[in-house]
């Protein structure tokens, strides 16, 4: 869609704009049905966006859709299926809320067309926003919790607690990581990546902490030491700049990891009891599943541990709320969009853009793994930013497949 044709494209581009930096700003929360609605502070532009991309269809009557949107329709319909188990409408309202709106994500951006000054922006603002959302931490860390580590009580603020901010933060994290190695030296991106690492730090993510020091050393050996495309002084600039921002981080946050150390945090983890407690939430979760294998409990709908809980694993999340076939779906859409990552980074000639779309996909990883121990797949605010993140580079793309073929003319 040519936004300009319907005299929208900047107003347009300044609401996606305004809805990243505001994402991580505190929400409002609206009772519904016995359970509570967040409404964040960005998704209400986002929600303005959708309407004007909605006019704009209703207009020309039609819109692409993608195999990825296609992905995404097919998992609320299996989730509105699940309807006939639910025993919380509230919860299940919520969650199916969720995927409404990346549904809605992903067909909007499929359908409109970023130029390259509009896109290059809005990459900034999506490292912006981690960054927004890091110096909440890292200030109320400081500020309130007097630099300490507390145990039991860890990093809370009104969109999310500890590891849920933690996997939210991985995301601009290898974005900023992936820019140093790959881009121009810029001082911005630098500071971006000491930020995020302090305030992942903060977090007290243990599950956070390993999967950014492993594959943020993976990603060096690669990018840098073994890649035969790098200059030998780029190569050498190159691990200073890593050198020096890992002792920066680790020189801010040490007296931190020494608590985390010396509270056990660290110490026979098999046998920590917010572990072993896990465990039993895995259970409940796959019993809820056997008990309605096809299309699961509903939304968000599972008990577990006397509590509607999250599984802190997105496989049995999805088991659990939508069933088997969902499931498949949810791995049909997770391979399609690395596919769909892939493609376009072998296609993008743009420097930044390339950059941007290998860091999300290493972050796209990152965060995959930490689903695995940690909730983030399927709740509201990591989805709506993930899912940003890649509309971004969508929008991008379709811009510049447009501009190579020459089909259009001036884009939005």
């Amino acid at each position: 869609m040519n936004v300009s044709k319907v005299n929208s494209g900047y107003l347009f581009f300044f609401l996606i704009s305004i809805s990243i930096l505001t994402l991580f700003l505190p929400p409002f929360f609206f009772p519904i049905a016995g359970s509570i609605l967040t409404i964040y502070f960005g998704e209400i532009f986002l929600w303005l966006c959708f309407v004007i991309w909605l006019a704009a269809v209703a207009k020309k009557r039609n819109f692409t859709l993608s195999r990825i949107g296609k992905y995404c329709l097919c998992l609320i319909f299996i989730g509105i299926l699940s309807l006939i188990n639910t025993t919380n409408i509230g919860r299940y309202l919520i969650g199916l809320s969720t995927y409404i709106e990346v549904a809605l994500i992903v067909l909007m951006c499929t359908d409109i067309v970023f130029n390259q000054k509009y896109q290059s922006k809005l990459i900034r603002y999506f490292k912006y926003s981690g960054c927004i959302l890091s110096l909440f931490i890292i200030s109320k860390t400081l500020f309130e919790n007097n630099g300490d580590f507390i145990l039991g009580n860890k990093i809370t603020l009104n969109i999310g607690a500890s590891n849920y901010l933690a996997s939210i933060l991985l995301l601009p994290f290898f974005i900023s990581l992936t820019a140093i190695f790959n881009n121009k030296f810029s001082l911005k991106n630098l500071l971006l990546l000491l930020v995020i690492g302090v305030a992942i730090i903060f977090t007290a993510s243990r599950t956070a902490l390993f999967v950014a020091i492993v594959l943020s050393a993976t990603y060096v050996i690669l990018d840098v030491i073994i890649n035969k495309n790098t200059r030998f002084t780029k190569k050498v600039f190159s691990l200073i700049l890593i050198l020096f921002g890992a002792g920066v981080i680790y020189y801010i946050g040490k007296d931190f990891l020494t608590q985390m150390i010396q509270s056990g945090r660290f110490n026979n983890l098999s046998e920590q009891s917010n572990l072993l407690s896990r465990f039993q939430i895995f259970q409940e979760y796959f019993d809820a599943f056997l008990n309605h294998p096809f299309v699961g409990n509903g939304f968000l709908n599972v008990n577990g541990l006397n509590e509607y809980y999250l599984a802190h694993n997105f496989i049995l999340q999805i088991l659990g709320d939508n069933g088997f076939i969902s499931l498949l779906i949810y791995i049909g859409l997770l391979i399609t969009i690395y596919r769909y990552l892939n493609i376009r980074y072998n296609a993008t000639k743009n420097i930044d853009l390339k950059s941007f779309i290998l860091g999300y996909k290493r972050g796209f990883l990152a965060v995959f793994i930490h689903g695995m121990l940690e909730p983030n797949f399927g709740t509201k605010l990591f989805m709506i930013y993930i899912f940003i993140g890649l509309g971004i580079i969508i929008a991008s793309t379709t811009g510049q497949e447009i501009k190579k073929n020459n089909q259009y003319g001036e884009v939005a």
